[in-house]
């Protein structure tokens, strides 16, 4: 499974364009805060998932509340996102912890996004990536061990497409990121189909 493919399998086209209206922002902007927020969020999931307490309490939520049906009815879930998410208050603060408005200046500082806006993309992008990791737990029948083992293999596939921004994401604070511009930009044009000129 590679989720920063079906990822953006999922969010181009019309889907895109319905985050970008909802978010009052460039549909170009929009993806390239998508680029940066997904390696994000899935870095916050696989830090938690290091402590086993941690996995076990991420394997249950997602599988309780996230076990794909969200990705039957995308459109509607980006109209109304709040709706959809209404059973699990504070998501993001769940995912990232203390580390929410690290993870949301990381978004920023990499995509170019405002920072009013980088919430609730990461808002709409999170449910979104625990539905496509809920499905494969259903559909796969994983238990704990194999769910953290999918989580590792992501943060490969990220080192591997974008380490500029994997070490970016991990030392928000470093003065080493230069790389991220040409790490997203290569992210952007594999993952949301945008050739360079």
């Amino acid at each position: 499974m590679n989720i920063l493919a079906e990822a953006a399998q999922l969010l181009t086209g019309d889907n895109l364009a319905k985050m970008s209206q909802v978010l009052g922002a460039d549909e170009d902007a929009v993806g390239k805060g998508l680029t940066a927020a997904v390696p994000a969020i899935l870095t916050a999931l696989n830090g938690k998932a290091q402590d086993p307490d941690g996995a076990a309490s991420l394997f249950n939520l997602i599988s309780n509340n996230f076990g794909g049906g969200l990705l039957d009815n995308l459109g509607a879930f980006l109209g109304n996102p709040q709706e959809a998410t209404a059973s699990v208050p504070n998501l993001l603060g769940t995912l990232f912890g203390d580390g929410q408005a690290k993870a949301e200046e990381t978004v920023s500082k990499a995509s170019g996004l405002g920072s009013a806006l980088v919430p609730q993309l990461l808002s709409m992008a999170a449910p979104i990536l625990l539905s496509m990791i809920g499905k494969h737990i259903k559909t796969n029948g994983l238990d704990i061990n194999s769910f953290t083992s999918l989580l590792g293999d992501q943060m490969s596939l990220v080192r591997n497409n974008a380490p500029g921004l994997m070490g970016f994401l991990e030392r928000i604070d470093a003065n080493d990121d230069g790389s991220i511009v040409d790490d997203l930009g290569r992210l952007f044009n594999n993952f949301f189909g945008k050739k360079d000129a």
